[in-house]
């Protein structure tokens, strides 16, 4: 129970995609900034994020040693299916519903600027943008080439209409996502679909 609940919160950090331009996979490393985290922390924690971006759906796979967590939304509805794939259990949770007013309540408070500087990467020139607020700074780099109109709604790059392909965020340490592929492609229904196997989690 303390893995799902810690991978939750850090999987819901980017809940929403809502532009229809791109069709394909966004693949990030994720890396950690605590040196202080407990090697038995570390463990439960992402170490890979698979964002699969279609017409209609988002998929967001965070993948640690101790298996996979995925969340699968709907962008006409707003819901989001949840499921937790480990070696000894397949569970998930059907039509889970953000609080976006309370998590857009506690980000109004980050400053944001977008700065003219670029970096590569993964073949995309990228652009810098900055937050600060009484708290913490965080940054970001996004391609101007994968615009999505309001892409990143519910977290602090909410002014962000574009894939963040390198960005920082914090829960109770630093998380760093670098984005190590991009792909194109198109996907069957089924892609979006809770697989056979799992078993529906009443309570969290």
């Amino acid at each position: 129970m303390r893995y799902i609940i810690l991978i939750i919160a850090i999987c819901l950090n980017l809940v929403s995609f809502s532009q229809k331009k791109f069709n394909g996979v966004v693949t990030y490393k994720i890396t950690y900034g605590d040196n202080n985290i407990e090697e038995s922390s570390l463990k439960l924690l992402p170490e890979e994020l698979k964002v699969s971006i279609s017409k209609k759906f988002v998929k967001r796979e965070s993948i640690s040693k101790l298996g996979k967590t995925t969340i699968i939304t709907d962008l006409d509805q707003g819901k989001s299916q949840i499921l937790i794939d480990l070696s000894t259990e397949k569970k998930y949770i059907k039509d889970y519903t953000p609080n976006k007013k309370s998590a857009n309540r506690e980000l109004r408070d980050y400053k944001v600027t977008f700065i003219d500087s670029s970096k590569t990467i993964n073949g995309e020139l990228c652009k810098f943008v900055k937050l600060v607020s009484e708290q913490d700074t965080l940054f970001g780099f996004y391609s101007e080439k994968l615009s999505f109109n309001k892409v990143n709604i519910g977290t602090p790059y909410s002014e962000v209409n574009f894939i963040l392909l390198e960005y920082i965020e914090k829960s109770n340490f630093p998380i760093k996502y670098e984005a190590v592929e991009i792909k194109r492609q198109k996907f069957d229904k089924e892609e979006f679909e809770v697989p056979e196997g799992f078993r529906r989690l009443l309570n969290l």
